[in-house]
């Protein structure tokens, strides 16, 4: 196993459904390869935080009044001990079942957003790839380009152009079956890549919120918009690279 087939299955692994001898390899590679290790260790600490997000809203919470009905319920059936006849049961079951009820809907809830979690993953990854093989492996034809770019193409990110920040390039590369609008800044000797693609179904989450991840020396931050998935990639720190995010969030 390499290391982009163990990328390719790590959410899955995460998840429990590999099968036993993918398991093994999958173990195995884990073992000699720092790097995997690191990334692995990463992704989870990810699921944590978007896992915990989703517990967290009002939609998972259990209702208080029930949660106190039930209570009441179990403690008058334990001090009953004989006599109860299968009627004054029912109020029990019932309770027992809408618990059960709410812990499979909090399952498929976990698994959806596992899903989610790795397809915008393996978007990111994409997003890093157009910043390596198309921003950074061309750099020096970006910064020769003589021709101004024309001024509609970069109205995405002129929020995010002053005098240190300047638009080398803006142009639609595909890169395995997506398209990607893709816009190439410099600041200074930091090169920043910003990448909009189609995503109907982005994870669901809030407008607001900015997802961020580091993925080999460079750090990836992505939200979304209507219909679409927005990536900012760039050696910059990870707050540096979140502000500019955030800026073009809020700009549009």
């Amino acid at each position: 196993m390499n290391c982009r087939e163990f990328s390719e299955i790590a959410d899955t692994y995460l998840s429990d459904e590999l099968l036993v001898e993918t398991n093994h390899e999958f173990l195995h590679h884990l073992e000699w390869c720092g790097d995997c290790r690191s990334e692995l260790g990463e992704r989870r600490e990810l699921r944590g935080r978007l896992k915990n997000a989703v517990m967290n809203t009002d939609a998972s919470q259990i209702d208080q009044m029930f949660a106190n009905r039930l209570r009441l319920s179990l403690r008058d059936h334990a001090a009953s001990r004989s006599g109860l006849g299968w009627r004054a049961l029912v109020p029990v079951f019932a309770a027992l079942l809408i618990a059960v009820s709410i812990g499979f809907a909090w399952i498929l809830s976990s698994r959806q957003t596992d899903h989610a979690l790795a397809d915008l993953h393996k978007n990111a990854m994409a997003a890093l790839n157009r910043h390596e093989d198309c921003g950074l492996n061309h750099l020096k034809e970006w910064q020769a380009a003589t021709t101004e770019i024309q001024p509609e193409k970069t109205v995405f990110v002129r929020s995010l152009t002053d005098q240190a920040m300047s638009i080398l390039e803006s142009h639609d590369c595909e890169f395995e079956g997506r398209t990607y609008t893709h816009y190439i800044l410099q600041r200074g000797s930091n090169v920043i890549s910003v990448l909009q693609t189609a995503d109907p179904a982005a994870m669901g989450e809030t407008a607001d919120t900015i997802a961020s991840e580091t993925q080999h020396g460079y750090q990836i931050a992505s939200f979304r918009k209507p219909h679409s998935r927005v990536f900012v990639v760039s050696d910059l720190g990870e707050a540096d690279n979140l502000n500019l995010a955030r800026k073009l969030s809020d700009s549009l």
